[in-house]
């Protein structure tokens, strides 16, 4: 709860939450005549209202109140909607399309963290059909791809902000031999042109953004953002996945991802490992 000051308790209420990846419940005071906020505190909502701070997380709730009893009314009803959160029904796609557009909402709602794990990495290897001009087919595959771009973009300066992006060698090697993405030169150097720029946003970003090979059993791609999963478990156009909004499984899912991403590939061993640079 704020009014005309962000008071330090609050400030690190609000700084611990964000750390934490916890719901943030705001309340702001609506002012009468004569009243004004501190610098800080203007500063601090005028960011959050129009998205452009960077260390700015945006609230689960995020209301005006005047009366004490407008207060208690709005508490009540926000806590119940967190508490509600966690007995949701999970959330399931039955087709490519609806599959690649949950992915993109739950890029959307990240704002601390997103991992993700793809048997061939959709980021690089660009929206299918990999050569054509047009993408028409697969807009919804763009779209994704523009928007995980877009979270990157914007995120990877802020220090509280981290990414995995996790793929398979060998299925990628597969896909490139399979579809003979190799017999067209331009399409290679873009796509080591991706791979060497993620690989640089590594050192940049002080390994928060991170990329890497990974070779497991896993059945289809995994998406994870602050507290909403999303679990591919059939690939193909009849895709099916599974989503839910739980912090509890969320943090689950993202130390397994952390426990396969030891490993660091420089570049040039990505290239060899995708077969797209001569041993």
């Amino acid at each position: 709860m704020t009014g005309k000051s962000w008071r330090p308790a609050v400030k690190r209420e609000y700084e611990q939450a964000v750390k934490w990846n916890k719901p943030i419940l705001l309340f702001v005071k609506s002012l009468i005549e004569n009243e004004e906020r501190t610098p800080e505190l203007k500063e601090f909502l005028s960011e959050l209202s129009d998205g452009s701070g960077e260390h700015v997380i945006r609230p689960s709730t995020y209301q005006h109140y005047r009366r004490v009893g407008d207060l208690k009314d709005a508490i009540q009803k926000s806590v119940s909607t967190e508490i509600a959160k966690f007995y949701r029904e999970p959330v399931y796609t039955l087709s490519r399309e609806e599959m690649y557009t949950l992915g993109t909402s739950i890029i959307r709602s990240a704002h601390k963290r997103l991992y993700l794990y793809q048997r061939t990495p959709s980021i690089i290897l660009g929206a299918r059909d990999y050569l054509a001009e047009d993408h028409t087919k697969y807009a919804y595959e763009k779209e994704f791809n523009e928007v995980l771009k877009g979270w990157i973009d914007t995120n990877h300066k802020a220090d509280e902000k981290e990414f995995l992006y996790l793929f398979s060698g060998e299925a990628t090697r597969q896909e490139i031999d399979q579809e003979s993405l190799a017999d067209h030169p331009d399409y290679i150097e873009r796509l080591k042109q991706r791979i060497s720029e993620m690989k640089n946003l590594e050192t940049k970003s002080g390994y928060r953004f991170r990329i890497g090979l990974v070779d497991v059993p896993i059945s289809g791609p995994l998406i994870v953002g602050d507290n909403r999963f999303g679990l591919w478990l059939l690939g193909g156009d009849d895709a099916v996945s599974i989503s839910q909004e739980n912090e509890k499984i969320c943090s689950i899912l993202v130390r397994m991802l952390r426990a396969h991403s030891q490993k660091s590939l420089d570049t040039k061993e990505i290239f060899k490992a995708l077969g797209i640079e001569k041993e």
